[in-house]
C-alpha cells in the first residue's frame, strides 16, 4: 500500500506521502519487531522512504527520521540473509540519505554516504544487474563530487 502512494500520480504528492506515513505507522502497531520482524523491517524500510519524500514538515528532521527507519530495519536484513535485496536497497537508501543530511558534520556524513554505497555495490554484480549497479554506482559518484567541494 505504502509504494503505492508515494508513487501514485492522483492527488497531491505531499498529501499522498502523508497518507503513506499514516499508513506505514499504522503498520508498525501491527508488526511487532519480535512477532513479524521481517514485516516489521519492511514497513521501517518503507517509512524510511516516505519520510525521506517528505514535502511537508521540516527537511532536515525528515532526514533524520529516514536514517533512523533505515537502521532499524538493518537489524533485521542483514548482510547474510536471503533478502539480500532489501540489505542492499537499504545501504543504497542511506548512503542518498547522509549525502542530503543537514545535521551533523559534513566529513561525516560524507563518510556514512561512501562507506553505505561501497556496502550496497558489494551486493550489486555488474554483469547481472547493470542497471542497479550503474544507480549505486552514480551514487559513488555524487559523493566523490561533494567530497571535492
Amino acid at each position: 500500500m505504502v509504494p503505492f502512494y508515494l508513487e501514485r500520480s492522483k492527488g497531491k504528492k505531499e498529501d499522498n506521502i502523508e497518507i503513506a506515513i499514516k499508513y506505514c505507522r499504522s503498520s508498525l502497531k501491527t508488526y511487532i519487531k519480535e512477532r513479524f520482524p521481517s514485516n516489521w523491517a519492511r514497513s521501517q524500510y518503507a517509512l524510511g522512504n516516505a519520510y525521506y519524500s517528505r514535502v511537508k514538515k521540516d527537511r532536515s528532521q525528515n532526514i533524520e527520521r529516514s536514517i533512523e527507519c533505515y537502521h532499524k530495519a538493518l537489524q533485521v536484513f542483514t548482510r547474510g540473509q536471503l533478502l539480500t535485496h532489501y540489505w542492499t536497497s537499504l545501504q543504497y537508501c542511506l548512503s542518498v540519505a547522509y549525502l542530503s543530511r543537514l545535521k551533523g558534520a559534513r566529513p561525516y556524513n560524507l563518510r556514512q554516504a561512501f562507506t553505505h554505497a561501497v556496502q550496497a555495490l558489494s551486493f550489486v554484480p555488474r554483469d547481472k544487474m547493470p542497471e542497479a549497479w550503474a544507480k549505486v554506482t552514480y551514487q559513488m559518484a555524487k559523493v566523490y563530487e561533494a567530497q571535492r567541494n
